[in-house]
C-alpha cells in the first residue's frame, strides 16, 4: 500500500498551524503543481488501484497526480473530525478548551481522546479498520487522504499507536507486504 497525503491548499500556513479536518478547501495553485508533478514521480503507479478521501483536497490530488486511474472515493478515508476546535490554531484551541490538554478522567489511552464535540481517535480507527479491508481486494494500493488519517493507517497495518509519522503535503509512504 503506497501512503499520500493531498497536496497543498488554498489558505495554508504554517505559522500558527491550525486544526483543519472537515473544512475542504480546493487545492492552492502550487497544490495543483505538487500533485501532477508526484503523479510524474511514480510512474510505476499509474495503473494501480486508487483510493481516495471525498475531501476535495484529497480527490483532486488523486486526480491530479493518477488522471487513467479508476478512483475509488470514500469518506472513510476523511480526516478526523475537530469538532469546535476545527479551524483554531493550536494555541487558540488550547486557550478556548484547556481540558484537551490535560489528563482527563476516564481517559485510559490516547484511543479514548476525543476533541470537543468531534470525533474520538477510536472511531477514527474504525474508518482505517474499513479502508484497509477494502483495500485487502487489490494487490497494489494507493491511498491518498490526510495526515492524521495516514498516520493512524500506517500504525493500524505496522502495529502501534499513531505517533511518530509526519506526512507532508505529496508525500508518499510506500508500506511492502510483511513489513
Amino acid at each position: 500500500m503506497h501512503l499520500i497525503r493531498h497536496a497543498g491548499y488554498e489558505g495554508y500556513c504554517p505559522n500558527p498551524a491550525r486544526y483543519i479536518g472537515r473544512t475542504d478547501p480546493p487545492l492552492s495553485a502550487e497544490g495543483r503543481m505538487q500533485a501532477v508533478q508526484l503523479g510524474q514521480s511514480v510512474p510505476e503507479l499509474q495503473d494501480v488501484q486508487v483510493f481516495a478521501s471525498a475531501a476535495r483536497r484529497a480527490s483532486e490530488t488523486a486526480a491530479l497526480a493518477f488522471p487513467r486511474a479508476n478512483i475509488r472515493m470514500t469518506s472513510n478515508a476523511m480526516e478526523i473530525d475537530y469538532g469546535r476546535i476545527e479551524g483554531l490554531s493550536v494555541l487558540e484551541a488550547a486557550r478556548l478548551y484547556p481540558e484537551l490538554c490535560s489528563p482527563a478522567p476516564g481517559r485510559n489511552s490516547v484511543l479514548d481522546f476525543r476533541s470537543v464535540g468531534g470525533e474520538a481517535i477510536s472511531d477514527l480507527f474504525v474508518r482505517v479498520r474499513q479502508v484497509a479491508a477494502d483495500a485487502e481486494l487489490f494487490d497494489e494500493v494507493v491511498l491518498v487522504s490526510h495526515a492524521i488519517f495516514l498516520s493512524a493507517m500506517r500504525h493500524h497495518l505496522l502495529g502501534g499507536m499513531a505517533t511518530d509519522i509526519a506526512f507532508g503535503f505529496c508525500a508518499l509512504v510506500t508500506l511492502e507486504q510483511g513489513v
